[in-house]
């Protein structure tokens, strides 16, 4: 049986022209490093254009801002799958075929939440026991 694979994933043909914002979302969240950007994905049509630049100053891309809004405005489905191809084709996203992996991440500000709740055990593991188990269990029952 093979092992689950537990990445969002994502085909970006079907993405982009089925649900280009959730695309838009899943690609300048795996950018930035958050996992998912949601300001992306409810603003669509300026995250689609500032992702073509973001790619095209990436790569040195030559395109005039006249021609990026002229493409994400008459086709930005198709702009949206060149970016996404263009940063698949130089490494800048995760592919397996023709989708975009996006790993699961954990921000500072999640760490240091983590650390919170956890407490100061978190920190300082408990010593190694000296005991054998089962003489730990009886005194746990005692």
């Amino acid at each position: 049986m093979a092992e689950k694979d537990n990445n969002a994933q994502v085909d970006t043909g079907a993405a982009a022209l089925c649900f280009p914002s959730v695309l838009i979302g899943f690609v300048k969240g795996k950018l930035d490093g958050s996992g998912f950007s949601v300001p992306a994905c409810l603003c669509g049509g300026v995250a689609a254009y500032r992702l073509r630049r973001d790619t095209q100053k990436m790569f040195n891309i030559k395109e005039s801002e006249d021609a990026s809004m002229c493409a994400v405005g008459l086709c930005g489905i198709c702009a949206l799958y060149q970016d996404v191809h263009e940063l698949q084709k130089q490494g800048k996203l995760s592919v397996g075929g023709n989708v975009v992996s996006v790993q699961p991440t954990q921000t500072p500000a999640m760490k240091e939440k983590e650390a919170e709740a956890v407490g100061p055990a978190a920190n300082n593991p408990a010593p190694p026991y000296d005991k054998p188990a089962e003489a730990v269990v009886e005194e746990a029952k005692n």
